[in-house]
């Protein structure tokens, strides 16, 4: 509830962006945002829905099934395991900023299109590392998995959707992708991942092929972006 209300509070002091304040001026606001926004740009909900799934699915095997998974398959420590999460979570923070810089100046696609190739490439490779079963491998996987190659796309995704959408559905069509692309895929990764550890007799090969065939689903999806570099999202 404390947080709740330091968000609402956070809310009304920020004021709107002055694209949305012209649209409102001159009347040109969605009526009913969501219709709009599935009548006419659907494509970019599609796009969202698609790019989301890579961040969503990499963020919650780092974060939540690499715990249960070193600690109850490979017999790591729990505290171990946390603390190199942590880790890893924290060194992602100035990785984030670094990437946004760059984003800047090359376009957010570019960056999030490199990053999303790097994980597929480093999917099963992450697994190979944390079946060393030693902890600065451990730590190598998490820092280069959670820290910088998810930090890559993870820093320029909101941003990315952002510049899909114009001003007068602009939140309507971030969230609407955002939600259903982490409720499709987000969510069921951990589940996802257990049952095919299950179902191979604790191979970590098929959850690695899980996130390259996501991986590849995402970048299907951001092909069709538009490419926009350091763009001012009050301009269009």
């Amino acid at each position: 509830m404390v947080l709740i209300g330091v968000g609402l509070w956070i809310r009304t002091k920020v004021g709107e962006t002055p694209s949305f304040v012209k649209v409102k001026a001159e009347h040109h606001e969605a009526r009913v945002p969501i219709v709009e926004t599935l009548r006419h740009h659907w494509r970019a909900v599609l796009i969202t829905i698609g790019a989301k799934f890579i961040e969503t699915a990499t963020f919650f095997t780092f974060a939540t099934f690499t715990i249960s998974y070193a600690k109850g398959t490979l017999g790591y420590e729990q505290g171990t395991v946390l603390n190199a999460v942590l880790v890893s979570a924290v060194l992602a923070i100035p990785v984030m900023l670094a990437m946004g810089s760059v984003s800047d100046r090359i376009g957010r696609k570019k960056v999030y299109t490199a990053g999303v190739v790097a994980i597929f490439v480093f999917a099963i490779p992450y697994f190979w590392l944390l079946s060393l079963k030693n902890v600065p491998a451990l730590y190598a996987a998490l820092i280069l998995g959670f820290s910088i190659i998810w930090s890559m796309y993870g820093s320029v995704l909101g941003t990315l959707f952002a510049e899909s959408f114009s001003a007068d559905v602009r939140y309507t069509g971030i969230s609407l992708g955002y939600q259903v692309g982490a409720a499709v895929i987000g969510g069921p990764a951990p589940l996802i991942a257990t049952a095919l550890l299950v179902a191979y007799d604790d191979n970590y090969v098929p959850v690695g092929v899980f996130l390259m065939v996501v991986a590849v689903v995402s970048l299907v999806a951001i092909s069709f972006a538009p490419e926009r570099r350091g763009m001012d999202l009050d301009s269009f």
